[in-house]
């Protein structure tokens, strides 16, 4: 089982594209003669038209990650196919705001826009910089807690983009070092911010481990990190945290009721053998679960350098995930049809 990456800037389509009109560019071919003229037929020109449109739908639409936050206040990253635009920054934070038709579609997802209902907003991009304002014309967030959400939610949404490397923000044009309900604000931001575990704990990565949970009502993961003991920071801790999401939190173990984690070890080639009780073939009866399950596995472990490939096994006998959780593996962490 190899890894995934779920936040992720793409660059090799472009690239792809790039290489292949330079290519038909160079490659002369001498014109011998005068070539008859074509006359295409009718079911040559259906498939160009057929062409032609799939072409002008891929173009004018973008898969783009947008972060939400679900009720319990966590950040959830959502992959979007969303109409494209020169202004992609602005069509975004549309997206992150409340008060639209898109709320009932949200809201059956479990996940919440994070930008106050009547939220103006206004974004340019300079020299990697992402300089975007806020207008809160139809009122802030309700708590500290909802407010530090759209922060995360704004910064971690525009530094999807392969153009921004720092964010910017400001309130009705002006710099501030806190929000309205005391959420403090950088200068600048140069990496996307995090769900910590507890909340309002240092949103930097020091001393914690970077943990998979399933939302409250199983549709998505959710990624937080959780301060332990640095001497604590291995693979077997980190499965063994699995089991246990933060009282009240809202979150749901991956993995089935009463299920231990007999063992993690790590063999000289970089493989992971995590070794469960039996409790965890219940997972083969619940697709969406299992798929849930292993892959919030696969990236817990890959926090890891050590580790380069991962083999789950139930009372030391392998374990072999169903087709149908093969079959919707996808390279973003969550996606939202």
């Amino acid at each position: 089982m190899k890894w995934h990456g779920w936040m992720k800037k793409s660059v090799a389509a472009a690239a792809l594209a790039a290489v292949m009109t330079l290519c038909g560019a160079c490659a002369g071919v001498p014109k011998l003669e005068e070539p008859e003229e074509y006359v295409p037929t009718a079911s040559e020109l259906e498939k160009e038209a057929a062409q032609a449109s799939y072409t002008e739908g891929a173009q004018n639409t973008r898969e783009t990650q947008l972060y939400y936050r679900d009720a319990s206040g966590y950040i959830i990253p959502v992959m979007r196919t969303i109409p494209w635009s020169e202004g992609m920054g602005e069509v975004v934070l549309s997206y992150l705001t409340a008060g639209t038709e898109d709320d009932l579609r949200l809201a059956a997802r479990g996940l919440i826009a994070p930008l106050p209902e009547g939220t103006e907003s206004s974004l340019y991009v300079e020299d990697g910089v992402a300089h975007v304002d806020l207008r809160f014309t139809g009122g802030t967030c309700a708590t500290k807690e909802d407010e530090c959400a759209m922060l995360i939610s704004v910064v971690n949404s525009l530094m999807e983009f392969s153009t921004v490397d720092t964010v910017q923000l400001t309130i009705d044009g002006n710099a501030v070092d806190s929000l309205p309900l005391g959420t403090p604000v950088e200068t600048a931001y140069t990496e996307p911010l995090i769900n910590v575990e507890p909340m309002g704990a240092p949103m930097n990565r020091e001393g914690k481990l970077q943990l998979y949970f399933a939302n409250e009502v199983g549709s998505y993961l959710v990624p937080v990190w959780r301060i332990v003991d640095t001497q604590e920071a291995t693979p077997a801790t980190a499965v063994e945290e699995l089991i246990s999401p933060v009282e009240g939190s809202g979150l749901v173990s991956l993995l089935p009721p009463a299920c231990q984690v007999v063992d993690v070890t790590v063999d000289p080639e970089g493989t992971a053998q995590v070794n469960f009780s039996e409790e965890f073939m219940t997972l083969s009866a619940m697709p969406n679960m299992e798929r849930l399950a292993m892959r919030g596995l696969t990236l817990t472990l890959a926090q890891f350098e050590e580790i380069q490939d991962i083999q789950i096994c139930v009372e030391g006998i392998p374990y072999e995930p169903s087709v149908a959780t093969w079959a919707q593996e996808s390279p973003w962490l969550n996606v939202m049809q």
